[in-house]
């Protein structure tokens, strides 16, 4: 199935996030311990029926981060060398979130549609906070992306500030 609405995902989350401190590299170790954070944030668990992917890396000569199902059925999420940001992060951890929770892979509606995109903010709400669903969300309006009203699935609690995971990590390694 072709995925139209790709190059229009992509150039939302530039417009959202390029030159942003959300945009910043922070290694892949950084971005195994934010995942691991949101796994075991209980509206992740709750969503997902306790599916927990394994981040890797990506072979040296990818160009793209992907997140995919194996042969033996488990979420891998592998992030490309130059994409270890925690927007990438989000990026492909709500293609496995559209998935699950949707009930098919890819979601309905394509690997960017509607039902992504939802699950995208949903993600960025917890993980990057308000701010950084609010920059998402923005964009994607701007870009003119229809969104479905969000399925249930994609309202996580309202994070504990302004910065979700990613604040509470950074604060917590500055001390």
């Amino acid at each position: 199935m072709r995925d139209h609405q790709r190059a229009a995902v992509y150039r939302a989350e530039a417009l959202a996030f390029t030159d942003t401190l959300l945009d910043v590299p922070i290694g892949l170790d950084a971005v195994q311990t934010l995942a691991g954070m949101l796994f075991t944030e209980p509206w992740w668990r709750r969503t997902t029926g306790e599916v927990v992917p394994r981040v890797r890396a990506a072979r040296t000569d990818a160009t793209r981060s992907v997140a995919a199902l194996d042969p033996a059925g488990a979420w891998v999420v592998r992030i490309a060398p130059g994409h270890d940001q925690v927007v990438t992060l989000s990026h492909e951890v709500a293609h496995v979130l559209a998935s699950v929770a949707g009930g098919s892979a890819p979601p309905a509606g394509g690997a960017h549609g509607p039902q992504f995109r939802a699950a995208h903010v949903a993600v960025a709400a917890v993980l990057l906070g308000l701010h950084g669903a609010r920059l998402l969300s923005t964009a994607y309006r701007d870009a003119r992306l229809e969104q479905l009203i969000p399925p249930p699935w994609a309202e996580p609690p309202t994070p504990d500030d302004e910065h979700g995971l990613y604040g509470r990590w950074q604060q917590a390694i500055a001390l």
